[in-house]
């Protein structure tokens, strides 16, 4: 609901990542973390998210925040 009102706020687009994770929405996540990184390429809070650790696991994952380091 966040992104409705929000589409240019990298935060709203962590969240709704960190969600969408969480309810095992795995590519749609990964579509929300690039967003993120678009528009705040800051890697660091993916790595110590302890909420994304499975979302660390996926094969995917080095890929995307190697294009924002």
């Amino acid at each position: 609901e966040s992104l409705k009102h929000n589409q240019g706020d990298a935060k709203a687009w962590y969240l709704s990542g960190l969600c969408q994770e969480k309810l095992g929405q795995r590519d749609a996540a990964y579509t929300s973390f690039e967003e993120y990184l678009k528009r705040e390429p800051e890697v660091e809070g993916l790595f110590r998210d302890p909420y994304l650790e499975k979302f660390r696991e996926d094969p995917r994952f080095p890929g995307l925040v190697k294009r924002y380091l």
